[in-house]
């Protein structure tokens, strides 16, 4: 094992350094590099790890393994070579502000009501904190009240290492057992805890701490805050939505929620009036159709329900069947269909035709055919049944995979309790909607071997698809698109290459970060995936696991 100096805790400041290539080990993707001495911080106690340069390579991840720091780079670097170590130091700064923050609220919290942080997440946009007790919003104004006060104080933040007969006379926070040498870090009058991140040495630094939101969670609260530079943006975030809120409601800044409310209220009785109307109009349309027998009805601008309710009403008037289609705003359907004691089946091979298209996506990304046929069966619906999407969204055993499942239901009751038990099993946590899904962003992704890349600029722009990105690695093309352009964009390329063979092609939320897991962490996430796909309701998995396929022992 090679051991390296750990140059942030011995200052937590320092941006530049340099060090001695001790190794450089190849890894699947990239190199693992140990210094004789680094300023980089590894991944650990809740918080991301640095990133920044060493010499000409970048450092994309630092990770501690069996006590070895390892440094991972874009490029290898020669043993014994001197090199240049750069720390991301806006980064750097953020989550010392964030962690910091993150204390002296866990603190002042214990203190108060001897509640526990159970866990937390550091994100690049929030930070999520766990409690395992209730707060009511009365509360929360209150601890961010003190936690700025005692912020604005700008007292000294203290770092020891007690030995171990002192440590048993601390008062001091920890999630778990520690052993060996423990890392206390003390916020005075607020905070003790036992923690191994990078912090500011004065509270004055964490500059202002804002608690954004608090949902129930299992038996306690999640909770999202930011600090430092992040308030500033969020407030200035908010003053500029109000301003353009303001503008378009013509109301002063201070009173655009009474302004909002009005418009509320007037929509809700347009909402009754429209209503109405609708009736009256569906009478009309279904006295219009009168003993006329099959009818076939395209309207704009419908909603789901107004679509059923048409074809309700026309149905019991015609004597025959009545479909009603109406159009969605990317061009999609939605319709009903029926008959009263009649046989649809005349009428499906039109839809055959459009699900084709759909199904050769699905054998693209090599879905089960038993979870086709599942699909195709929810999809046709009954008299009895009602399917409806639902999106549900966690985290991992760790907190640092976060996982998004897309279900059809029937029974959003049954859905979430079989949901609640694989990730009981799992160790994992279910949570709020949203809590997860912001770190994501929502494509159309295509893959396919092909290598020209002007050739099918071209096409897709020709077929006016809103185009994302294309890559091309290895004689492979990766294409994101608008998930709202995914058939335009598969016929373009079907023409451009008649013979074409797609690897890819799925509407999909892809991870704006991933992860790598370990251990018994990687074993639980794996456990989680498997046993969601076994439940009926669950439709597509997403996640940010880079290493999901990964053998552990």
């Amino acid at each position: 094992m090679t051991e390296t100096r750990r140059l942030y805790y011995e200052d937590v400041y320092k941006k530049e350094f340099t060090a001695t290539v001790v190794e450089c080990r190849e890894q699947k993707k990239g190199y693992a590099v140990i210094l004789d001495e680094s300023a980089f911080y590894p991944e650990g106690g809740g918080q991301p790890s640095d990133v920044g340069t060493l010499g000409d390579a970048k450092v994309t991840e630092v990770h501690e393994k069996d006590g070895e720091l390892l440094h991972y780079t874009d490029k290898a670097l020669e043993v014994g070579a001197k090199v240049e170590g750069k720390i991301d130091w806006v980064r750097r700064f953020d989550l010392m502000q964030q962690h910091s923050g993150e204390h002296m609220v866990s603190g002042i919290i214990h203190e108060k009501y001897g509640y526990d942080n159970v866990g937390f997440h550091m994100g690049s946009d929030v930070i999520t904190v766990d409690l395992n007790g209730m707060l009511d919003d009365s509360q929360l104004a209150e601890i961010e009240r003190e936690v700025n006060e005692r912020v604005w104080e700008d007292r000294e933040v203290v770092i020891t290492y007690p030995d171990a007969e002192e440590l048993k006379t601390i008062d001091y926070r920890s999630k778990k057992e520690l052993t060996g040498q423990v890392r206390i870090v003390t916020f005075p009058g607020v905070d003790v805890c036992a923690c191994c991140g990078t912090h500011v040495t004065h509270t004055g630094e964490i500059g202002m701490v804002k608690l954004l939101s608090v949902v129930k969670f299992h038996d306690g609260i999640r909770m999202e805050m930011i600090c430092g530079k992040r308030v500033l943006d969020y407030l200035n975030m908010v003053n500029e939505q109000n301003h353009q809120i303001s503008m378009k409601l013509s109301a002063k800044m201070d009173r655009t929620a009474d302004a909002v409310q009005r418009l509320q209220d007037e929509n809700f009785r347009m909402k009754g009036q429209v209503a109405r109307m609708e009736e009256e109009m569906f009478r009309a349309e279904a006295k219009k159709w009168e003993g006329a027998g099959s009818v076939l009805i395209f309207k704009e601008g419908l909603e789901a329900d107004s679509v059923r309710k048409l074809a309700d009403a026309v149905m019991n008037t015609c004597e025959g069947c009545c479909a009603v289609f109406s159009r969605n705003e990317d061009g999609s359907y939605k319709y009903a269909m029926g008959e009263i004691d009649g046989d649809l089946r005349q009428y499906t091979k039109e839809m055959n035709a459009a699900l084709k298209k759909v199904i050769e996506r699905a054998k693209a990304n090599q879905v089960p055919a038993d979870v086709i046929k599942r699909a195709i069966d929810k999809a046709k619906g009954g008299t009895n049944e009602n399917y409806a999407p639902a999106t549900y969204e966690g985290f991992g055993s760790g907190g640092a995979a976060t996982i998004i499942i897309d279900c059809l239901t029937d029974n959003a009751n049954r859905t979430i309790a079989d949901l609640r038990a694989c990730f009981n099993k799992s160790h994992a946590k279910l949570g709020v909607s949203g809590c997860v899904s912001f770190n994501y962003e929502h494509v159309g992704l295509i893959s396919i071997a092909y290598e020209d890349e002007e050739a099918m600029m071209d096409a897709l722009i020709m077929a006016e698809v809103d185009l994302k990105d294309i890559e091309v690695e290895d004689g492979q093309m990766t294409i994101t698109v608008e998930p709202t352009d995914l058939n335009k964009a598969q016929d373009a390329i079907a023409e451009l290459i008649p013979d074409v063979n797609f690897d890819i092609m799925e509407d999909t939320m892809l991870p704006n970060e991933y992860v790598e897991l370990e251990g018994e962490d990687l074993k639980l996430f794996q456990r989680l995936v498997t046993l969601l796909d076994d439940v009926d309701d669950v439709q597509q998995v997403y996640h940010n696991v880079r290493n999901i396929n990964d053998p552990v022992e």
